[in-house]
């Protein structure tokens, strides 16, 4: 039997090292909704450095379902950032401001303080199989808290701190007055702000020193990380049919998200919800899936060429709306000469951001096709069934590849719509309504056939059964 040697000592299962540097953005304070040190990098390294310990556990798997809403939460928070300081006017801000600050330090809260929660608890309990003297056990047996213990509740102080101090200064938009136009306690928001960034911000501190002490001391653990690096060589690595689980059950949802994101909302000639953002998603869809996605050259392509032509159109699209409002452009009875000079190009970069986002949606498609046929297949027992038995799992394939016509019709009727709206300048609350439901159409549409494509690769690798 081949000896290990040091140089030849496999990594180790557990990403410590990204459990450090997720909480460097995790510690800081937020400021209204705006994070400094985005959360949702933070939470994309723990993601990923937890990445394999899911199926230890139930916790664990738990743990990773609540701490990737998180990261919704974190997307959400950035979005919410560019709506409030690019779209809201100086009146509106403060209103919406609060209504953002609430939602994200709500989501936040709840979901990472459940996250972490089943992340220790799971923790725990690998630690107990490994051995009786881990350190993350350690003080228990002298009647006091344990290590994992203690780093979990200063994790929940630090969550329940940073959404308390973030919402307390945003409630003093509601002592305006409408009639008078005064807010008192509103026109020293920017003090309290400042105030309210202190407390949160030395105990996050506090919680970072001790958080990365606890994940070296962890990662220093060796009979806990021994038994975490065996247990997973012997036990999932290689288990087919978990890795394709778990691509596909992360990719699909951020390919969701994406297809949310697609959705045209217009008003006064500008789209709420710009393209680029839906490319974040599917780049991450792709990451996850890329060990196993079909036609994958061909959607990278697309996608390279969507971003491109996505960020071109509505740099150019903020430029023209800047200096012209849609007041400027009438259709039926003149157009102003300055504002007409430069449609040409308002509707060549719609037109080709459209053909673009076609393409990618057709590369979409030939990937969902790839994956019917290579993952939702026959399953190994029903190779040694009958003729018919095979027959019917392949016409309960060619089923799920007709499914996928309506999702992808809706989705290119919707970006037709985003096309038609620049190119003639529809704007009536009645198109950007039309375009709104068809993007809704499209995206449930999409949700109930990534649904069904789970299952039937869950039923071909014998998944939750």
């Amino acid at each position: 039997m081949e000896t290990i040697t040091t140089k030849q000592k496999p990594k180790r299962v557990f990403g410590i090292l990204f459990m450090i540097l997720g909480s460097f953005f995790l510690f800081n304070p937020d400021v209204m909704v705006i994070d400094f040190l985005p959360d949702a990098i933070g939470y994309i390294l723990i993601l990923f450095g937890i990445r394999r310990l899911i199926d230890f556990n139930a916790k664990i798997a738990k743990a990773r379902k609540l701490l990737f809403r998180c990261l919704l939460v974190g997307a959400l928070q950035l979005f919410s950032i560019w709506l409030l300081f690019v779209f809201l006017s100086d009146y509106e801000r403060p209103a919406m401001t609060l209504i953002a600050t609430m939602l994200v330090v709500a989501g936040n809260a709840l979901f990472g303080i459940l996250g972490f929660k089943s992340l220790f608890e799971g923790l725990e309990k690998l630690s107990s199989q490994a051995s009786d003297d881990a350190f993350m056990l350690s003080s228990k047996k002298e009647g006091k808290r344990s290590e994992v213990d203690r780093i979990k509740y200063l994790t929940y102080a630090l969550l329940i701190t940073r959404a308390v101090f973030a919402i307390l200064p945003e409630i003093s938009s509601l002592s305006w007055d409408e009639y008078t136009r005064v807010s008192p306690l509103f026109e020293h928001v920017s003090a309290m702000r400042f105030l309210s960034f202190i407390p949160p911000l030395i105990l996050g501190i506090i919680w970072l020193v001790k958080s990365i002490r606890f994940w070296v001391r962890t990662g220093r653990d060796e009979p806990v990380m021994d038994y975490i690096d065996r247990r997973y060589h012997e036990e999932f690595e290689h288990d087919e049919g978990l890795a394709v689980h778990h691509a596909f059950s992360s990719g699909f949802v951020a390919f969701e998200i994406g297809t949310v994101f697609l959705l045209p909302v217009f008003i006064d000639g500008k789209n709420y919800l710009p393209s680029f953002l839906a490319l974040v998603f599917f780049t991450i869809g792709v990451i996850y899936t890329r060990k196993f996605l079909g036609g994958k050259k061909l959607l990278l392509l697309s996608l390279s060429l969507f971003s491109v032509l996505s960020v071109a159109a509505l740099a150019i699209q903020y430029w023209y709306f800047g200096q012209f409002s849609m007041s400027d452009i009438d259709l039926y009875l003149r157009i102003d000469e300055t504002a007409a000079s430069f449609l040409w190009l308002i509707r060549l970069t719609a037109l080709l951001e459209s053909a673009a986002a076609l393409f990618f949606l057709f590369a979409l498609y030939k990937s969902y096709i790839s994956i019917i046929d290579n993952y939702t297949g026959l399953t190994i027992s029903e190779h040694s069934e009958p003729e018919f038995m095979q027959r019917r799992v392949l016409e309960t394939q060619k089923r799920m590849k007709k499914k996928l016509i309506l999702p992808f019709a809706l989705g290119g009727g919707t970006i037709l719509l985003y096309a038609v709206f620049f190119l003639v300048f529809v704007n009536y609350p009645w198109f950007s309504l039309l375009s709104t439901i068809v993007g809704l159409a499209f995206a449930f549409d999409h949700y109930m056939v990534l649904g069904s494509l789970m299952e039937a690769i869950e039923r071909k690798y014998y998944i939750n059964e």
